[in-house]
């Protein structure tokens, strides 16, 4: 499962390399040699996670598709027109607790220009606009549009399969510690610690992370070309 939705090895617990202990153990029986043949096959697939990259890339951003003439400059703009409504946010909240005579003032501004700051790291990471953050943003931030209806449920659908795994993982760790409280694991581990460290895998981060830097609605970036997120034959 981790393989074919696209678990990196950076992303995993450092100490556990899983189809290392699979390779070992493939001398032992057909089986376990013929498991890590499936195992080492699976490496070699398209990922979901890839391909949901691939599919966000292709998303048409205030009318602009994927590969036009003015895609890039059109992506850019709506990038940078929501990074500064979202600082907008947190300088107009800074002022507000400033004139209310908020305490430690100096950190509190120093937590909003880091919220900004990551914004800016997500949607533009080393100064470039990532056109699939950018599409994911979109689709987030004009769900109500109809050709953007069938995209978000895809996306939270994504989001709520992680979700059950995160919580397999949490429940399974707490069912080993009951039974064995915190002994070496089997394969070697640390046992309850690793399982719990594997609680933090996320294998689809961009899509929890786009939800930290949504706006309300009167904040957004105006639509621009709205007609083509209509539904099909509207206005005939």
């Amino acid at each position: 499962m981790e393989i074919l939705l696209g678990l990196e090895h950076v992303g995993r617990v450092s100490e556990m390399d899983p189809l290392a202990h699979f390779r070992k153990l493939s001398s032992r029986s057909e089986a376990d040699a013929s498991a890590l043949v499936r195992l080492e096959a699976a490496l070699e697939e398209t990922t979901l996670a890839s391909a949901l990259t691939t599919w966000l890339t292709r998303t048409p951003i205030m009318g602009s598709f994927y590969g036009s003439d003015d895609d890039a400059e059109m992506v850019e703009t709506y990038v940078n027109d929501h990074l500064a409504a979202y600082t907008s946010i947190g300088d107009a909240a800074s002022a507000r607790m400033e004139a209310q005579g908020v305490d430690n003032m100096d950190a509190v501004k120093a937590r909003f220009d880091a919220a900004s700051q990551g914004a800016r790291d997500f949607l533009k990471p080393e100064g470039e606009v990532n056109r699939a953050r950018a599409g994911l943003l979109f689709i987030e931030s004009y769900r109500e549009l109809p050709l953007l209806a069938w995209p978000r449920v895809l996306i939270d659908a994504v989001v709520e399969l992680e979700e059950s795994m995160v919580l397999f993982r949490t429940h399974h760790a707490r069912m080993v510690e009951r039974i064995i409280g915190r002994r070496v694991g089997t394969g070697g581990s640390s046992g309850v610690d690793y399982l719990d460290a594997t609680t933090k895998y996320r294998i689809f981060g961009d899509l929890w992370g786009v939800r930290t830097i949504l706006l309300k609605p009167e904040l957004r970036p105006a639509l621009k070309n709205g007609e083509i997120y209509g539904f099909a034959g509207e206005g005939n």
